[in-house]
C-alpha cells in the first residue's frame, strides 16, 4: 500500500538514488530537552542522547561500506512508515481490519515527533543537513511486527 503513495509523489525520471532503512521495535518519538539550573548555571539535558547514538549505530550498520554522504545542494524526499503493535485486547475481527489498513492508528506518538527523532538519527549519515529535505511523508499503521521503515530518495537536478 505504501509503495502506491510513493510512486505518485515524484516522477521516477528525476529520482537518482534510494536508500531504505528498517528499525525493528516500537516506533520512537523525539522527547523535548530538559532545562534546569545547577549552581547558578543553566543546563540542558537530552533524555534520548544514548538512544540516538544506538539508532545512529544501527543506521551505519545497514549502509553499504562504500556509501557516500549526500552533500548540499542535493534535494531529498523522506518517507517514514511506522508500524505499531495491535493491542491484545482487540477482537480477531478488529485485528484483521487493522492489519488490512481499515483501522487507523490515531494515538500518540505524533507523526511530527517520530519524524523529528528519525531525522536526528539519519542527519549527518545519509545526508549532510535536514535542510536538504524538500518533502516528507509520515504514515502510522498497525502490524504484527512493530517497526519503522524509512525510504529516502535523492532527487537529481532537472
Amino acid at each position: 500500500m505504501s509503495s502506491i503513495i510513493y510512486r505518485h509523489a515524484i516522477p521516477t525520471e528525476i529520482i537518482s538514488d534510494v536508500v531504505k532503512l528498517s528499525y525493528y521495535g516500537d516506533p520512537v518519538a523525539r522527547q523535548s530537552p530538559r532545562f534546569f539550573t545547577y549552581r547558578g548555571k543553566s543546563m540542558i539535558i537530552d533524555p534520548q542522547s544514548q538512544e540516538l547514538l544506538s539508532y545512529k549505530s544501527n543506521t551505519i550498520k545497514q549502509l553499504p561500506s562504500n556509501y557516500i554522504l549526500w552533500k548540499r545542494p542535493t534535494a531529498v524526499i523522506v518517507f517514514i512508515n511506522c508500524f505499531f503493535k495491535i493491542p491484545y485486547s482487540w477482537s480477531n475481527k478488529k485485528k484483521r481490519l487493522a492489519l488490512g489498513g481499515m483501522v487507523a492508528y490515531t494515538k500518540v506518538p505524533d507523526c511530527d515527533n517520530i519524524a523529528k527523532f528519525f531525522m536526528d538519527v539519519i542527519k549527518g549519515i545519509i545526508f549532510e543537513d535536514d535542510a536538504q529535505v524538500i518533502g516528507m511523508l509520515v504514515y502510522k499503521s498497525y502490524s504484527d511486527s512493530p517497526r519503522v521503515e524509512i525510504s529516502m530518495q535523492r532527487i537529481s537536478a532537472v
